[in-house]
């Protein structure tokens, strides 16, 4: 229980919502995506030397982006 009550803390810090009462799916809101992509960038460049892959990481959170614009 108190691993569940963590859980749901933290989904709602990254910007979860929950699904409505009649069991409907949640969604990630704008900041949630935004923080995750951020994170993302964050250890590819803390990883990766190689500015190939910082460049693919970067046009894969860039894309994410104007998909979440153009589709949500």
């Amino acid at each position: 229980m108190i691993v569940s009550e963590m859980l749901n803390t933290s989904a709602l810090a990254v910007g979860f919502v929950p699904g409505s009462v009649d069991g409907s799916e949640g969604a990630i809101n704008f900041i949630g995506l935004l923080y995750i992509l951020t994170h993302l960038l964050y250890f590819t460049f803390y990883v990766s030397r190689d500015h190939r892959v910082r460049w693919t990481a970067t046009s894969v959170c860039l894309a994410t982006l104007v998909a979440w614009h153009f589709f949500a």
